[in-house]
């Protein structure tokens, strides 16, 4: 019966040898002792948005029928963020376009973190189209992530900011 006993053990024991016991993460059933490659938190977003208006402008609101959005991606490095703005019924050509900081989330007003005044493309009628790359630094997207950074656009009618709109997470 000891024999018996023994060989069995044996038997489960070479049986288990190839088997994974111990599951990696990425649900395949392979112990490959790592998760694809992929070590960025799932959790953080990197698509953003915005929606500008008049009526976000701080501190003081602006009547204006001017509107505009913003698409923004991080780059999976964290360290480029790609802007696409757009922007209709303004009171004329945007001569300033940046990022700012926010000294108090969505209602405060900061200073400008990136210009990106030469990549603004006026149509002439009041619109705008505004597409680039910001290089970041690591306090860059804690801000952004904070919900600190906004665009502003600015116009000869309005220039402390005709339409602004700050950037909010997208899953």
């Amino acid at each position: 019966m000891r024999a018996i006993l023994t060989m069995l053990m044996i038997g489960l024991l070479v049986g288990s040898a190839g088997c994974d016991i111990i599951p990696d993460g990425d649900n395949n059933g392979n112990n490959n002792g790592n998760n694809n490659g992929n070590d960025n938190d799932n959790d953080q977003a990197k698509s953003f948005a915005a929606d500008l208006s008049g009526a976000a402008e701080r501190p003081d609101p602006v009547q204006t029928d001017a509107t505009g959005t913003g698409k923004f991606e991080l780059n999976d490095d964290e360290t480029q963020l790609t802007y696409d703005i757009t922007a209709s019924g303004l009171s004329g050509d945007v001569n300033g376009a940046h990022f700012h900081l926010s000294d108090n989330g969505a209602e405060g007003s900061g200073g400008v973190v990136f210009g990106f005044s030469e990549e603004v493309n006026n149509d002439g009628n009041g619109g705008v189209t505004v597409q680039g790359v910001w290089n970041l630094t690591a306090q860059d997207v804690a801000n952004i992530r904070a919900g600190d950074i906004y665009v502003n656009l600015h116009t000869d009618a309005n220039p402390a900011g005709e339409i602004r709109g700050n950037l909010v997470e997208e899953f």
